[in-house]
């Protein structure tokens, strides 16, 4: 409950709340719970800068010799993550760890054994790759 499922399409709701009536229907306890991924936007803007920041370290040389082969889109991206510097990367790269400590927490707390989520914030996947990240 709260930010996290607050981001998921109302599609891709309506059908993780099914599926979460089968579970409930076949015996298994669902609790739901509150209070997890409270800052979800900050979380996903973290792991985007995570992610942009490894790969632009991690492809610095051929931006060198071939930026501009790159798509605009793409030399954007590039150019903004390589001004990462290696605190904030170092800082990220703690991010996650720090993230499971609090779920295991949360997880403790509400003595639940596993988390159900919806599959996709989509409702239904794109036919292309075009909006999939």
């Amino acid at each position: 409950e709260g930010p996290y499922l607050e981001a998921f399409e109302p599609q891709a709701l309506g059908a993780f709340e099914e599926c979460l009536a089968l579970i409930i229907k076949s015996g298994i306890e669902v609790r739901r719970v509150k209070g997890v991924f409270i800052d979800f936007e900050e979380l996903v803007t973290s792991h985007v800068q995570l992610t942009d920041g490894e790969w632009a370290r991690t492809l610095r040389d051929v931006w060198t010799t071939h930026g501009s082969l790159f798509r605009a889109q793409t030399a954007m991206q590039m150019i903004k993550a390589l001004d990462y510097d290696d605190d904030l990367l170092e800082r990220l790269r703690k991010s996650p760890q720090t993230l499971r400590e609090e779920v295991e927490a949360k997880m403790e707390e509400a003595k639940i054994d596993l988390w159900v989520t919806p599959g996709t914030i989509q409702g239904i996947a794109p036919e292309t790759l075009l909006s999939t990240g």
